[in-house]
């Protein structure tokens, strides 16, 4: 140590607390909300591409719910919880991806009854709106109670 001989050096006693920057706070909000919203989609699609086809429509259907959106569910509430406000949004993010893919789903089954091509359902057509619509709610009441409070400005215990 140069200033050795000088007595100047200072000595610290235990660790050292390193202060998180605004840098590291905004890596972890960032990679979280990507991170979220990824494992969301990708749980709630997955089941969709490796049993659907469209001469099985309904058990593309019937399997893609239990197997894609009650773990997507699941990890959302995990993600909401541990992660914090930046994650909630991303779980929100990748439900409304997830969505658009279900929506586009039951279109394409939906299209292939009209068109007579398709094997019959015993859903009505108004599912291919419903389906999405109650997925998004169920997500953003997932994220709303799971949430921690204290990351909510206006709540007041």
């Amino acid at each position: 140590m140069p200033f050795e001989p000088l007595q100047t050096d200072e000595k610290i006693e235990g660790d050292k607390v390193r202060e998180k920057t605004m840098d590291d706070v905004m890596l972890t909000g960032c990679s979280g909300f990507v991170g979220a919203s990824a494992i969301t989609f990708m749980l709630g699609v997955w089941p969709f591409l490796a049993f659907g086809s469209q001469d099985r429509a309904t058990t593309s259907l019937l399997l893609g719910f239990p197997l894609g959106l009650l773990p997507a569910a699941i990890a959302g509430a995990y993600i909401c919880r541990r992660f914090g406000l930046a994650a909630a949004c991303g779980f929100i993010g990748g439900a409304m991806a997830l969505g658009v893919f279900m929506f586009l789903v039951a279109n394409r089954i939906m299209l292939s009854i009209f068109l007579a091509s398709g094997p019959r359902h015993f859903y009505s057509p108004i599912t291919v709106y419903l389906i999405p619509v109650v997925w998004l709610m169920l997500a953003l009441a997932i994220a709303y109670v799971f949430l921690p409070k204290n990351e909510l400005r206006f709540w007041k215990p």
